[in-house]
């Protein structure tokens, strides 16, 4: 009988003369998962303190930092066995300052009723798109390209030195979310082909809710500058553009971008 099939059978006597120890682990490890479970969640907490309390968290700023820093003390809180960041680089850094969009409109209308009408002024709530380039423009026009389609930009015509006005879906599910994703690129490259001045896209949320995503893909600052508006206030200077109304906008968009080498 050889060494190996000695431990072998060794092993299979002890398993059956003690059957209820590999048992009562199993059972100790599957209570310690339930008793945890049952527990009450962090995750609103979580969500509370990571939104509320630090912020937006773009890669290379302050709020980034502090994310990280705590992470990692709540995996150490809970026990881990080692805790660690690894380091990388950013060919950028990037961050917004206070960006401000005041939309006027004047002038004629489709509707013969509505040829002269008082100035509209107002201002839309918006935050840049990152990593976009900072902008500081007056009295820019605005164009409506509706969703953003190669038949949408042809109908539109000349976009040069324009902010493109670009519509959106309401968020609701999970194809929507991926849109977001997913539209934009062609869309930038048609503003860019256009030379468009800037591009205005609609909130997918309701209720003033801004929501952005970063479009781009190596750390790279976008080709021109971008924001989100608020989908009512997007909206309106929409339904104005569509009366026949002529729209600008003033932006200002004071974003810190620095090329790292």
């Amino acid at each position: 009988m050889n060494e190996r099939w000695k431990l072998s059978v060794f092993t299979a006597v002890c398993l059956l003369a003690f059957p209820g120890i590999a048992g009562a682990q199993a059972k100790s490890d599957a209570d310690r998962l339930i008793t945890e479970a049952l527990k009450p969640s962090p995750i609103e907490h979580n969500l509370r303190h990571l939104t509320d309390e630090i912020g937006g968290r773009v890669p290379g700023t302050l709020a980034m930092e502090q994310a990280v820093a705590w992470g990692m003390a709540d995996f150490k809180e809970a026990g881990a066995d080692r805790v660690y960041t690894e380091t990388f680089k950013l060919p950028n850094s990037w961050a917004e300052g206070a960006t401000v969009v005041t939309v006027s409109s004047l002038g004629t209308s489709t509707d013969p009723k509505l040829s002269s009408i008082p100035p509209v002024v107002f201002k839309a709530r918006a935050v840049s798109v990152a990593l976009g380039p900072p902008l500081m423009a007056q009295h820019i026009p605005v164009v409506d390209v509706g969703m953003g389609t190669p038949a949408d930009f042809k109908k539109a015509g000349d976009i040069s030195g324009k902010v493109i006005l670009v519509h959106s879906d309401v968020l609701k599910k999970w194809a929507d979310l991926f849109n977001e994703y997913l539209r934009p690129p062609a869309i930038i490259d048609a503003a860019v082909k256009g030379r468009a001045k800037a591009i205005a896209f609609i909130a997918t949320r309701e209720r003033d809710i801004l929501y952005r995503h970063t479009d781009a893909m190596a750390g790279e600052i976008a080709r021109l500058p971008m924001i989100v508006v608020a989908r009512e206030d997007g909206e309106r200077m929409g339904r104005l553009v569509t009366s026949g109304h002529p729209v600008w906008v003033d932006l200002s968009i004071p974003v810190r971008s620095r090329q790292r080498m």
